[in-house]
């Protein structure tokens, strides 16, 4: 399946403007002298010194020069760290423990400031909140350096066979912390002939006291992930989506299905009908049928509802495609009571596709759009809100979205995802309508919202 150049070339734009340099402009400016040195060296010396210099250097890379992991690489890395966690639980080398903040009865509601302030903040807080990926070698003396050697230290502590065995640093993974900071996953092999095993230390940088880490264990494995979607006259692309759900069954893949139907008029039967035709196993699917009008938020928070605390709620669209292992990586990114996963997609125009369909194109880095987490911890923040977008459709996963941050105890791993399609689709009665009601523009539709804006003045 090919894409239209605009959508290859949307990554790179991306990228440049906004992620090229990760260092100032004083080490940008230092490591460049640095290294006009060392050229001069090289020039001046021969070999020897030019060999000495590299190690000096200690393979420095700022901005763009930063080594960039392969997708493959980054899916055999999330995989053999889930096997490698899931064998030492086995082995009963580690444990599972929970520490859930909310259940579905301790509700805390957060005032919704986003009404308050204008789309242009809640694009930038959006965007800033996407995780940086990094791939070795780190300069020493840099952040990565210090979670780098830290990491090593934790694994070598809490694996004591590992105290003597070589260990390399793969990749690592930082987010905004709840409450500010970073934290992060580090992904390190251990490095020898007889095994590919890799470890796992997770980490949370306050910026204000030394750095915190564990062995992480991977917990989301042992539970059970529900897709979780909406549906109202889309029979083509529900039968696509339950097509993948069948091929997942097929490879003996563990997950449940939770579809809050509004019976339309498409002409192809019910919504039990369909999926009753794609033989998925009938124990897999929980329908709940709802009376129209069409409400997206009602349809989302009635399936919440329906799931216990400890299940995850894969929050997704029917427009969806996913990779391979879309499961490996929801079971890396959530833990319950501490993080959610907010998987960035790549807003797909494959050939053939009619032009008017192919509204957005590219990654979309200033959209929430699907989510995963336990269904305990996206009720406990409110889950949807229902009376505000009622029957109209757009903002409610960035209201999700804030709630979640509001809440302050759980971290949104907000990341771009390889693989993980939004495919285009002709425009939907409901967003006719919103569009009819409100106009085209995204803006008048804010400005709407934003009459809901209660301003609590507090000191400092």
């Amino acid at each position: 399946m090919q894409l239209r150049g605009r959508a290859e070339t949307s990554y790179g734009k991306d990228d440049v403007d906004r992620d090229a340099h990760d260092s100032s402009k004083v080490s940008r400016r230092f490591f460049t002298e640095r290294k006009r040195v060392a050229v001069g060296v090289i020039v001046c010396c021969g070999v020897v010194p030019m060999v000495w210099l590299l190690v000096f250097m200690g393979g420095t890379f700022s901005g763009s020069e930063r080594p960039q992991i392969t997708p493959a690489r980054e899916v055999e890395l999330t995989r053999l760290t889930l096997e490698t966690a899931a064998a030492r639980l086995k082995a009963g080398l580690a444990s599972i423990t929970y520490d859930a903040v909310h259940t579905v009865t301790q509700v805390v509601q957060p005032q919704p400031w986003w009404f308050c302030t204008g789309k242009v903040h809640h694009d930038r807080l959006i965007r800033e909140a996407r995780a940086k990926v990094d791939a070795p070698p780190y300069d020493k003396l840099s952040d990565l350096g210090y979670y780098s050697k830290v990491a090593e230290q934790q694994l070598r502590h809490s694996v004591p066979e590992l105290e003597a065995v070589p260990l390399s640093v793969e990749r690592i993974e930082r987010w905004r912390g709840p409450q500010g900071g970073t934290q992060g996953l580090i992904d390190l092999m251990e490095v020898t002939k007889a095994k590919q095993r890799v470890f796992t230390v997770a980490f949370s940088d306050d910026e204000a006291t030394p750095l915190r880490s564990e062995l992480a264990n991977f917990p989301a494995q042992n539970d059970e992930i529900w897709f979780v979607l909406t549906v109202y006259n889309r029979a083509v692309a529900l039968q696509r989506f339950l097509e993948q759900m069948k091929r997942f069954q097929q490879e003996g893949l563990e997950f449940r299905i939770c579809i809050a139907g509004f019976e339309g008029s498409d002409g192809v039967g019910s919504l039990d009908e369909q999926i009753q035709r794609v033989q998925l196993q009938r124990d897999r699917v929980r329908l709940h049928e709802m009376p129209l009008p069409f409400r997206k938020t009602a349809g989302l928070q009635a399936c919440l509802a329906l799931l216990a605390p400890q299940d995850i709620a894969f929050i997704t669209d029917v427009d969806i495609k996913f990779p391979p292992d879309i499961l490996d990586r929801v079971r890396r990114y959530v833990v319950q009571g501490r993080s959610v996963f907010n998987p960035i997609v790549f807003y797909a125009c494959p050939a053939g596709s009619a032009a008017g369909d192919c509204v957005e194109q590219g990654w979309a880095d200033g959209g929430p759009g699907i989510i995963a987490g336990y269904a305990g911890d996206l009720l406990g923040v409110g889950g949807y809100d229902t009376e505000t977008y009622g029957e109209y459709h757009g903002f409610e996963d960035m209201d999700l979205f804030f709630r979640v941050r509001s809440g302050r105890h759980l971290a949104v791993v907000r990341k771009r995802e390889e693989g993980l399609w939004h495919l285009p689709h002709a425009a939907a009665p409901w967003r006719l309508e919103r569009e009819k009601k409100y106009g085209k523009s995204w803006q008048e539709y804010w400005d709407v919202l934003s009459k809901k804006c209660s301003i609590a003045l507090r000191p400092l």
